[in-house]
């Protein structure tokens, strides 16, 4: 059985039905990241020309955290 984990908290339930979608239920408070969505991105190699679109639209703000 493979186990799945959210910023490193066991995920005890995966694709619960609720009445808007689908719930993940985990086992305690999840950290929060270490990185925020730029940062994962700029890690990435794949994503030079989507972070190029970012810069050039002025939306980096909106992927930095506490922005």
């Amino acid at each position: 059985m493979q186990t799945y984990t959210a910023n490193g908290v066991p995920v005890s339930v995966t694709d619960e039905v609720a009445l808007n979608g689908i719930i993940h239920v985990v086992d305690s408070v999840i950290p929060s990241a270490e990185m925020d969505a730029l940062d994962v991105l700029k890690n990435d190699g794949r994503f030079f020309t989507f972070l190029n679109g970012v810069q050039a639209s002025d939306l980096v703000s909106t992927l930095r955290a506490g922005e």
